[in-house]
């Protein structure tokens, strides 16, 4: 009966392929964990139709919300290399977070990463789940530090080129209530009880220790309590049971073993951290400082990278990659002047081409920004491209000698008072082909008097371009928003240039970029704007962006409009569709593209 027993190398692989298919997820699952040849295509199958990728091998997409009980056991599952060059990971707050990033920790050690990174954790401090609020304190950060940071270790580590950690404007670290009339008082809100991450990081920075399993990591007290009991007890046992085959004529080593605080659990009271914490001294936690130099562009859009607990990490990362970063990118984070200061200040990165530089909201000390990006440019003379969104109009920008600055830019993009401090000299940037004058928001109410600002911006950019006109031509971006009271200043108002007319300036925007920011009459307000549309006569591409009613866009007496006022037009672009007067098309196509 043997001689008739089939294995599986033995069916056609389509056949294989086929029947992988029409297995639901948790028999992939049973598939991947029992049969060794099948455990390749069963976790590739399961995680291509849980990770809302179409385009497999190139990369994978995931979300946590909804497939964490099948994500999360295919991560551990897996066994081969899988190739993926492009991994986009977004954690949710929620009780499997730290399940979820060990086990992605563990699934990068096993892929080849030879691209692209993306974490992203926009609120992971707090939650509102079946059994109450629940919010991030000290304890629970710790533990999510030493988890996260070794995460990033380990990307780094296997060849990660792009990584991008992208969250949201805030990160709070909470410090609970003292109860003084005991548990259950109303209104007092804890995160669960979890130990102080020093409890356990000693044993996980010691070389190959039996690690913890991931259901040990739910964050709720009586579970993860129980399992580190258990583990340290493992530890303790084994570390007796080597003792005593050494004998008694060691007692020292005993006592050394026996004594150290490594397997002692400590339940502190969170405290909530204030200062960067002092790495030098936590030298049980993993470290970035000596990662291997592979990435070439960093995209930090985190606030949660430059809070205290974790700010001496991002400095390690970007410091650890100085002599390959290429493109920084530091992005929707709200923090204060003085922490950008310390983080500009204390890094150089000699092959930097290209530095994006964008706030939002006020920010304490915000006077002094200025200044403190001036010296960062003046130390990186290699950018070639250059974005400052942000800067405050009011804040005190600094006179400087733009002769030596940047001596080959090619691509500026800033908002109008920016732009007008870095074109204060005409003659600067020889190598400069593109300038994006960029002013995409306005309050809405504002008086016309407030549009003003988009004046400062164009005198400067008109002098350059009557300059550079007849020398070499300067691509002109513009970026705004279509609230009405600015309609009103761009049609009625008009600019205060000194020379020359606006429709010089005009005749040099080959790209134009419109926000509507979901205001409901932003299709009216454009039309207002359609006989303005004459003055960019050599307007290439016309790009629409957070609109609310982008089918209204797309009607054809529209979009004949826009082609009867700019003859040269060859892309319009609403939203992620993209409609393409090209030459070579006779006639107009739809297609989804990522970036006009």
């Amino acid at each position: 009966m043997g001689d008739d027993l089939v294995s599986w190398s033995d069916i056609p692989f389509e056949i294989v392929k086929q029947i992988i298919t029409l297995c639901d997820n948790y028999t992939l699952l049973a598939l991947a964990q029992t049969n060794y040849q099948l455990n390749d295509l069963a976790i590739q199958t399961l995680l291509v139709r849980e990770g809302s990728t179409s385009d497999y091998p190139k990369g994978f997409y995931f979300e946590s919300n909804d497939s964490s009980d099948i994500i999360i056991p295919a991560f551990n599952l897996a066994l081969s290399e899988f190739h993926a060059p492009d991994f986009v990971y977004y954690f949710h707050s929620n009780p499997v977070l730290f399940r979820e990033a060990l086990s992605i920790s563990r699934f990068l050690s096993r892929v080849v990463i030879d691209d692209k990174l993306t974490l992203s954790f926009d609120i992971i401090d707090q939650y509102r789940g079946l059994n109450g609020f629940w919010r991030m304190e000290a304890a629970s950060a710790k533990i999510w530090r030493v988890i996260f940071v070794k995460l990033l270790e380990t990307a780094l580590e296997k060849g990660c080129r792009h990584l991008t950690l992208y969250g949201g404007l805030n990160f709070q670290i909470y410090s609970p209530r003292k109860r003084k009339h005991g548990p259950g008082l109303p209104g007092v809100s804890r995160s669960p009880g979890l130990p102080d991450a020093s409890s356990f990081a000693l044993p996980l920075s010691r070389s190959r220790p039996r690690p913890l399993r991931v259901s040990q990591f739910h964050p709720t007290l009586r579970t993860l309590y129980q399992g580190l009991v258990k583990w340290v007890k493992g530890r303790v046992r084994s570390t007796r049971a080597n003792i005593s085959r050494i004998g008694r004529s060691s007692p020292a080593s005993f006592r050394s073993s026996s004594s150290s605080s490594a397997y002692s659990l400590k339940f502190p009271e969170p405290e909530l951290v204030d200062s960067p914490p002092d790495v030098e001294t936590e030298t049980s936690l993993p470290t970035l400082s000596m990662s291997p130099p592979s990435l070439t562009r960093l995209d930090l859009q985190s606030a949660m990278m430059l809070h205290p607990l974790f700010f001496q990490y991002t400095l390690d990362l970007i410091r650890a990659n100085s002599g390959s970063l290429q493109h920084l990118v530091l992005d929707y984070i709200r923090t204060s002047a003085s922490t950008w200061k310390k983080l500009l200040k204390s890094i150089a990165l000699p092959k930097l081409e290209s530095f994006t530089f964008k706030l939002y909201g006020q920010t304490v000390g915000e006077e002094s920004l200025p200044g403190i990006v001036l010296e960062f440019l003046t130390r990186h003379p290699t950018i070639r491209e250059l974005e400052l969104e942000g800067l405050n109009s009011t804040a005190q920008y600094p006179q400087f000698d733009s002769t030596n600055l940047l001596p080959i830019l090619e691509s500026l993009e800033a908002t109008p008072r920016t732009l007008s401090w870095l074109l204060q000299n005409s003659t600067a940037y020889p190598k400069l082909k593109r300038i994006s004058h960029t002013y995409d928001y306005c309050l809405p109410g504002s008086k016309n008097g407030l549009y003003a600002i988009f004046d400062i911006g164009m005198v400067p950019l008109s002098r350059l371009i009557t300059l550079t006109t007849s020398t070499r031509p300067v691509n002109v971006q513009f970026k705004f928003s279509t609230e009405s009271g600015f309609v009103t200043f761009f049609l009625i108002r008009g600019f205060s240039f000194i020379a020359p007319t606006p429709s010089q300036v005009f005749r040099n925007v080959e790209t134009m970029s419109i926000f509507g920011h979901y205001n409901k009459k932003f299709v009216e307000n454009f039309k207002e704007l359609l006989p303005a549309l004459e003055m960019f006569s050599n307007l290439k591409r016309l790009g629409f962006y957070e609109v609310e009613n982008a089918e209204d866009l797309k009607k054809k007496n529209l979009i004949d409009t826009i082609r009867g006022s700019c003859p040269l037009i060859e892309e319009v672009k609403i939203q992620d569709e993209l409609i393409d007067f090209s030459p070579n098309r006779l006639s107009h196509r739809y297609a989804h593209v990522k970036s006009l």
